[in-house]
């Protein structure tokens, strides 16, 4: 889904946007790249390369979830790194985030949705305008991510919004009859202080102006409870949707590498090395 916190500042989900990217960056840069065996006899590279995820013909191998889960790590706290059950429920999370983005790029595909070197380009720009001097460049350099690997992620996270847009947003829609409901379900947030008499107001410069930025305030307010109705649907849809195309695209999880990646006693023994 998109990246979207409710109840969250502009501004900071801007924050949590960058984050999000730079955590995750090499995670989806890798699910564009083919991966092949070189032949080395090292166990350890052979295991490495045996697949764990397979949608179509994009694979994903051991290796590649290693070095995503490597960058992920970076969003836990260092106790939670700590503790094998929680570790252990963050590589289960990641997995079934990488299958998913998978499957959207493979979506993206097959109906045709692309993204400009423009549309990219005018969301990084405006991502970047929120941060004063430096700060966005500085974050890249700290955590050892190009500028352009960023925009190659930007792309795909955009690619795959555009994906679930076009198959969901599409059928989803908001009556009037969603939009009375959820108002008659939360009065206090519609409340609003009574401005001029209609009579008053179309006798007084200043009363018709009140008047008007009551009814643009009612506006804004109405069109928030659009969007976000229309959000809460599109995200209710997207369970059945994303299982249906796993269904589709022939989904697989090597479940012998995913029990060994997962078991508690290696977690143990990794975490005690």
């Amino acid at each position: 889904m998109g990246f979207v916190v409710c109840g969250v500042p502009r501004k900071m989900q801007r924050v949590l946007i960058i984050r999000y990217f730079i955590k995750f960056i090499l995670l989806i840069c890798l699910l564009g790249v083919g991966w092949s065996v070189t032949g080395c006899a090292d166990r350890e590279h052979k295991q490495q390369q045996k697949y764990l995820i397979k949608v179509g013909d994009k694979i994903m191998t051991v290796g590649d979830f290693n070095k995503a889960f490597e960058i992920a790590k970076a969003a836990y706290s260092y106790d939670m790194l700590q503790r094998p059950e929680e570790i252990r429920e963050a590589m289960l999370s990641l997995i079934k985030q990488m299958t998913e983005e998978m499957i959207l790029l493979k979506r993206a595909k097959e109906i045709g949705v692309t993204v400009t070197a423009s549309e990219v380009e005018k969301v990084a720009e405006d991502i970047k305008r929120d941060y004063p001097d430096h700060e966005f460049q500085n974050s890249l350099i700290e955590n050892a991510v190009p500028y352009t690997s960023w925009k190659q992620a930007l792309k795909r996270r955009l690619l795959m919004n555009k994906v679930i847009a076009k198959d969901l947003g599409d059928e989803i829609h908001v009556t009037p009859e969603d939009v009375s409901e959820y108002e008659n379900a939360h009065p206090e947030e519609f409340s609003v202080t009574t401005g001029p008499k209609k009579e008053t107001a179309s006798k007084s410069p200043a009363g018709k102006a009140m008047e008007a930025d009551a009814e643009a305030a009612e506006k804004a307010r109405h069109d928030n409870v659009v969007k976000m109705l229309r959000r809460e649907k599109i995200e209710k849809a997207y369970t059945p949707w994303i299982e249906a195309l796993k269904k589709k695209y022939t989904v697989e999880i090597n479940e012998v590498q995913l029990k060994k990646m997962t078991d508690l006693k290696q977690i143990r023994k990794h975490l005690a090395s």
